[in-house]
């Protein structure tokens, strides 16, 4: 039986791991997201992840430390995230989601993927790290 962390991430089952976040503004929310992910760089394997996409609804002080932990580990978290995998219900949020990663994809080197559900998203997720 796979075992979970506060998260929701399994780690029983990598190369995917479900990042469940709680909604933006929840105290600590990146302070556990950045936990999260600092011990999946210390770990050194190579995963993709899965994530709800939040819906814009980020604090300025939510981006800001968003922005402040990438500039700080983007290479580590790039040289171990195969691939992130966003989960958004909306077909017309996706469309803009998709145009946000093109166009940060010279600054974010990790492959960004869009999905309707979280079942398809970790789909595609196993089905490109097993073909890796």
């Amino acid at each position: 039986m796979p075992t979970e962390d506060h998260l929701g991430q399994s780690f029983d089952a990598p190369p995917v791991v479900v990042l469940d976040l709680p909604p933006p503004g929840t105290p600590d929310r990146l302070r556990s997201q950045h936990d999260a992910l600092d011990r999946l760089i210390q770990n050194k394997r190579a995963f993709a992840i899965v994530t709800t996409a939040s819906g814009g609804d980020e604090t300025a002080e939510e981006r800001a430390a968003q922005a402040a932990w990438l500039k700080v580990h983007l290479n580590e978290f790039a040289q171990v995230c195969r691939a992130y995998f966003v989960v958004e219900p909306d077909v017309s949020r996706r469309a803009v989601l998709r145009q946000q990663a093109d166009k940060l994809s010279k600054a974010f080197p990790i492959p960004m993927y869009f999905a309707e559900s979280k079942d398809d998203a970790v789909a595609q997720a196993y089905k490109l790290m097993t073909n890796q």
